[in-house]
């Protein structure tokens, strides 16, 4: 499992070591967060849940 969460007051970009096979983010967040090849945009203090 893959907890992610930023507590900034700006965006972060994180380059994930591995793919995440599947989001479990609530929806009402999913909107928020985007993760493309292996990097995962978070918003400022926002959060996501993957599974590897």
């Amino acid at each position: 499992m893959l907890i992610a969460a930023n507590f900034s007051t700006e965006e972060q970009i994180i380059n994930l070591p591995y793919k995440v096979k599947k989001t479990l983010t609530p929806k009402s967040y999913k909107r928020f967060c985007t993760i493309k090849n292996e990097l995962l945009t978070l918003p400022a203090y926002g959060y996501f849940l993957g599974d590897k």
